[in-house]
């Protein structure tokens, strides 16, 4: 039974040591490996350190384990886990942040720089109708931008990844505008030798209504259109 004892605990011994030995050579850090990654859009630079993204794993169990070490190792090795991770469940940006957190709070940070919102389309009156075209949303392709920074963990042939975006339509094209509007009666009047004071709120009171748009059975106010009165 005492032999026993000492076998099984010299087992142990041994399979802990062969085990930090084989961690130690496997995820140990490529000395060439570059921690910098330069994200470019349009005239914007912004920087990616991996360094920023070595912390503590937060994940214990033992199917896992690899992942704590990855984190500590080479790039390569951190894209073999990520990869592994997306083969799993199929989402990429959870992958990322499970072998390097913190990754997704730095590309929320770089949609907010790139992201521009639409304009729609719209109608004005100036001395007859007049429409402005709409602008489409430009908007970061989060998904695929993880996917160049897997790319360049696996191959870092160079060290800047341009930043992909694709375009979301507006909801109120010009073409939909000019389809749909007709003139349906029109009038005028002389405020010519009205005071210059009248003029002014004759002026204000046009450019809140200039270029709205009145629906069947909607009703519109004058007062909360044209908004608070002051002196």
């Amino acid at each position: 039974m005492k032999k026993k004892i000492i076998f099984i605990i010299l087992s142990i011994t041994t399979f802990c040591l062969f085990f930090c030995y084989e961690n130690k050579t496997i995820f140990a850090k490529n000395a060439n490996d570059n921690c910098k990654i330069e994200l470019q859009h349009k005239k914007q630079n912004i920087e990616l350190n991996l360094k920023d993204f070595e912390k503590d794993s937060s994940i214990h169990t033992i199917i896992w384990q690899a992942s704590l070490f990855s984190k500590k190792g080479s790039n390569k090795q951190k894209a073999k886990t990520i990869l592994s991770f997306f083969n799993a469940t199929g989402n990429i940006e959870n992958s990322f942040e499970m072998v390097m957190p913190g990754i997704k709070n730095k590309i929320d940070e770089v949609e907010k720089k790139v992201n521009v919102s639409s304009n729609n389309a719209k109608l004005v009156l100036t001395d007859k109708f007049k429409t402005i075209k709409e602008s489409d949303a430009e908007v970061l392709d989060r998904e695929k931008l993880y996917f160049e920074i897997l790319n360049y963990l696996q191959n870092p042939s160079h060290s800047t990844i341009q930043v992909p975006t694709k375009f979301v339509q507006a909801k109120i094209l010009e073409s939909d505008l000019k389809d749909s509007t007709n003139l349906r009666a029109s009038f005028k009047t002389d405020f010519s030798k009205s005071s210059a004071e009248r003029k002014n709120n004759i002026k204000k009171a046009i450019a809140s209504f200039n270029g709205l748009n009145i629906y069947p059975g909607q009703t519109i106010s004058f007062n909360k259109t044209t908004g608070p009165r002051n002196a």
